[in-house]
């Protein structure tokens, strides 16, 4: 008996229809291809889902809208991070830290946390006479981790063939027809973590390395602003002489000093932020003159003037200090204080006073020029 395609009422009958084998396996075939095809369209819903989620919590915590009640106390493992952190209890102390750059012990204690959750993934997987698959709802959190270990993998050690072997993994792993990750994809990706560990355990040293590396590239940008103080006044003095007379800046005021300053930070910073909020001191807030965010470096700039003396420019770069001590994303305070005129009468002593205030995590370097 075949199955009239205009007769709907027999569609409820469908256990007693008696089909001729070709047809019954026909209707068999469509019907497992739709419900696969339905699975894997939902799989790739909440994968989206999950995407993002991290990408909005990763929008929220580098908000450039930080107000003064709303400091968040934030940490990265690199600048060019491309995917945030999910953040589970067990983790958090991580965060507390407020640091920009994780520590070694940071480090491996989040690789011996993908190593716990890529062992949980595989031990969730699913043995039953159609085959084995992955546990329910760990497709999507897989794939967010592979992302996130490749990322962490990369930022660590660099182009490493480690973030090579688990892509290859991955992208082979799910090459099958419903796109799920295989037993064998998620078995091999833990191997491969697990001999980063292992080679990490036996030779620290390349972490210690690793932070060398990044503490010498905070160092050469400090430097990079040092310099652009030190030639600061020279700068401001070439600008007078414009040819024909033309109009040009001449340093006045405190405005001046800053405007011209950020400008030659320009010439080594790409991101230089101006409408930063400090921590709330003394129940007052203020606006940072600049951020350096990616290297934690705020610089101040002032100009002495004949109603701000030695004593007052000392005293107000000390509480600069105490408020940028809270801040999470201050760890080098450099004071730039432009005397042209020669007004202050122990530069030298503002100097040394204000490199007394160094220590906690921050570290206070103050220059008087000329």
């Amino acid at each position: 008996m075949r199955l009239d395609p205009q007769d709907s009422s027999r569609v409820d009958e469908f256990d007693r229809i008696s089909f001729e084998p070709p047809l019954a396996i026909l209707s068999l075939a469509i019907t497992l291809q739709i419900d696969e095809r339905t699975k894997a369209f939902l799989a790739g819903l909440e994968q989206a889902k999950v995407f993002l989620d991290t990408c909005i919590r990763e929008l929220e915590r580098q908000g450039n809208d930080t107000g003064p009640n709303d400091i968040r106390t934030q940490w990265k493992i690199a600048p060019n991070m491309f995917l945030p952190h999910s953040a589970p209890s067990s983790r958090t102390a991580l965060e507390d830290t407020g640091s920009q750059t994780m520590t070694a012990e940071q480090i491996l204690s989040e690789m011996n946390w993908y190593e716990t959750e890529f062992a949980g993934i595989l031990s969730r997987f699913n043995r039953n006479r159609d085959g084995v698959w992955i546990g329910e709802g760990d497709d999507p959190i897989f794939r967010q981790y592979v992302r996130e270990i490749i990322d962490l993998f990369n930022d660590v050690f660099g182009n490493n063939v480690y973030s090579q072997q688990i892509a290859e993994e991955f992208n082979h792993g799910i090459s099958n027809y419903t796109s799920s990750p295989s037993y064998k994809c998620v078995e091999n990706i833990l191997s491969i973590v697990r001999a980063v560990l292992t080679r990490l355990n036996r030779n620290p040293r390349l972490l210690e390395g690793q932070e060398a590396q990044e503490n010498d590239a905070g160092q050469q940008r400090v430097d990079a602003v040092l310099g652009i103080c030190d030639r600061f006044h020279e700068v401001a003095r070439q600008l007078l002489h414009r040819r024909e007379n033309r109009s040009t800046l001449e340093i006045k005021d405190e405005y001046d000093v800053q405007d011209l300053l950020h400008a030659l930070l320009r010439i080594h910073f790409e991101d230089v932020r101006t409408e930063e909020w400090t921590p709330s001191y003394g129940g007052g807030s203020s606006r940072m003159d600049f951020l350096l965010k990616e290297y934690a470096i705020v610089v101040e700039a002032k100009m002495a003037h004949r109603t701000l003396n030695t004593k007052e420019v000392s005293e107000q770069l000390i509480i600069d200090a105490a408020k940028y001590r809270q801040h999470p994303n201050c760890k080098t305070l450099i004071c730039f204080v432009y005397d042209p005129s020669g007004l202050l009468k122990n530069p030298r002593g503002v100097e040394r006073d204000l490199a007394k205030l160094s220590g906690d995590g921050l570290d206070v370097i103050c220059l008087v020029m000329p």
